[in-house]
């Protein structure tokens, strides 16, 4: 169940929905909220497992979206202008679009996980990968050995070290299996939102296969890489140049 949703902006302007990445904030989009609460409505949400209060544990991208779904619709959201989804957020937005339970104009799925079909050996290692990481973000020292702070601001490498030791190891266990497994049907061509998946270089080995799963999926979907940007780096150390590109993917794929 859906328990926090950030709001800012005027209500009778067009909404965009903001979905954080794995162990962050929802407030990792401070500096993009910042830049569109003029234009837009935002609707920013705390995926499970990430709550300021009444934490739960997170279970599935699957359950997540339609929580979202059921959430939106509900609340009257049965038309929404935008989403845009980081990481883990980017994994929901792609389950989110193919349930085709509401109307989305534009989504930006910025590096999202996309299942590209590993087998149980290539998931073992993903999911004992990560975990590693996970516990090398609990120490500060280590985040600053492996070159984050040159990287992402100091501000927010703390902020991701305190937010990370709050989140259980089931949760975690749970959102690195779940974002390779989850699943997208092969029906989604009917999807009339224009899609776009970013990723930065440096990651380009992790994410390009993503894309391509994602564009034999969906009809309208653009990949495109950003040259020297990391894992959601430009939304958490340059919203500016984040926000200027969110505005001109929207301008570009107006009708």
């Amino acid at each position: 169940m859906l328990v926090e949703m950030h709001e800012y902006g005027n209500i009778q302007s067009p909404t965009i929905l903001f979905l954080h990445a794995f162990g962050m904030h929802w407030s990792m989009w401070q500096g993009v909220i910042d830049g569109l609460k003029t234009d837009y409505h935002l609707l920013i949400p705390s995926l499970e497992g990430h709550e300021d209060a009444h934490r739960t544990v997170f279970t599935t991208v699957e359950h997540n979206a339609l929580s979202l779904s059921d959430w939106l619709c509900k609340n009257g959201y049965q038309k929404i202008y935008a989403v845009i989804g980081v990481s883990l957020g980017g994994a929901v937005t792609a389950k989110l679009l193919s349930l085709k339970t509401m109307h989305i104009s534009f989504a930006i799925i910025d590096a999202g996980i996309i299942p590209v079909g590993l087998n149980q050996v290539q998931e073992l290692f993903e999911v004992s990968s990560n975990l590693f990481m996970l516990f090398a973000a609990h120490n500060l020292h280590l985040i600053k050995l492996l070159g984050l702070y040159d990287q992402y601001t100091q501000k927010q490498m703390v902020q991701f070290n305190k937010m990370i030791k709050t989140i259980t190891w089931k949760t975690a266990k749970n959102v690195f299996y779940g974002v390779d497994t989850y699943t997208l049907p092969n029906c989604s061509s009917d999807v009339t939102t224009n899609i776009a998946y970013w990723y930065g270089s440096l990651e380009e080995k992790e994410r390009k296969a993503a894309g391509e799963r994602l564009k034999q999926l969906f009809s309208n979907v653009t990949i495109k890489s950003f040259d020297g940007y990391n894992h959601a780096q430009m939304c958490l150390a340059k919203p500016e140049v984040y926000v200027a590109n969110v505005k001109k993917f929207i301008a570009a794929n107006k009708d």
